[in-house]
């Protein structure tokens, strides 16, 4: 009774594809047992799990194993809220690299697919057509039937629109671009890098020789408050602030300051948000309106609810309106 349901947990919790895949022998040797016993729902249930683990299924697990955990890797990164756009290029560059290495032979053939313990899966013809000479799929979902099948058919289209993918949202120019907001960063290594913060120039018509005069000035302009004791900025909205008030002198510094601010929107706070939704709205909340679940919704992704009910408590002796609502 125990063993269905911690599989069917396992999978919903997002069990790993590695552990699923080095207890593959064990779990379909379970399926098979339950699939005899005389309990109907559970045969019917573990025989159609075990229809499922095909040579498809198999490869499918390989596949996330390996090469989507690699990815998995970069986008970590890119979601990071301290992340360095210099550093994500190497990766980027990197990761194509593997994926070219991907495309081979040898690699394919290191992929671990074995599909020694996978039931045959028989395939039964309609009562009609026995007499009959069927020469087509009628219709059927027609899966690999061997390794070289599920490379030709599966392993490579998923490997080619992943490098489609990453030539189209990784360019040059969106690499370049990159750089040169990483480099408007005051904690970046790469801070006020001539030849970076040209590349973002470029991309956005910016006067190339009004800026060459600029950066090596406001390098200057920092370098004197750093040696006075002031305030020198260490975020990029600090730095566009400290910009505003020399604007008509560094205007075109100002400028590319404002657009790598805006530029860099990722989906990673709205995912963030929706998370937020499952352990807000639970089970036990289920007839919750939509009203405070929107208000809940922006605390817990600002952070701020600890402070909330602390000023609530504060506040509870002296006002009984907060306590009621």
């Amino acid at each position: 009774f125990g063993m269905p349901r911690l599989l069917m947990c396992s999978i919903n919790k997002g069990c790993s594809c590695r552990n699923i895949m080095d207890r593959l022998p064990a779990i379909l040797r379970v399926l098979e047992e339950i699939s005899s016993e005389n309990n109907a729902q559970r045969a019917v249930e573990a025989k159609g799990i075990l229809v499922q683990m095909d040579l498809n299924f198999v490869g499918c697990l390989a596949l996330f194993r390996k090469v989507l955990s690699d990815s998995n890797m970069l986008s970590e990164m890119l979601q990071s809220k301290t992340v360095d756009l210099s550093k994500a290029i190497n990766l980027v560059e990197s990761l194509k690299k593997t994926m070219v290495y991907y495309q081979t032979e040898s690699f394919f053939d290191d992929l671990g697919i074995s599909t020694q313990h996978i039931p045959k899966r028989s395939i039964q013809k309609a009562r009609k057509l026995h007499d009959s000479l069927v020469n087509s799929t009628l219709g059927q979902h027609v899966d690999p039937d061997s390794k070289q099948m599920f490379r030709i058919q599966v392993f490579y289209p998923v490997i080619d629109c992943m490098m489609g993918e990453m030539e189209r949202r990784f360019s040059r120019l969106n690499c370049n671009i990159m750089k040169g907001i990483q480099a408007l960063n005051p904690s970046s290594g790469t801070f006020l890098r001539e030849e970076d913060v040209l590349f973002l120039a470029r991309a956005y018509d910016s006067n190339t020789d009004d800026l060459k005069h600029e950066v090596p000035q406001i390098r200057r302009v920092l370098e004197r408050l750093a040696k006075s004791d002031e305030t020198v900025p260490t975020t990029l909205l600090k730095f566009v602030s400290f910009l505003e008030s020399y604007n008509d002198v560094f205007f075109e510094l100002f400028r590319l300051c404002k657009i790598a601010v805006v530029l860099p929107v990722s989906s990673a706070s709205c995912e963030r948000t929706f998370f937020a939704l499952r352990i807000i709205k639970n089970y036990l909340r289920s007839t919750m309106t939509e009203e405070r679940l929107s208000n809940l919704s922006i605390l817990t992704k600002k952070n701020c609810v600890a402070v909330v009910i602390a000023g609530m408590l504060r506040t509870a002796g002296s006002s009984e309106k907060i306590i009621s609502r």
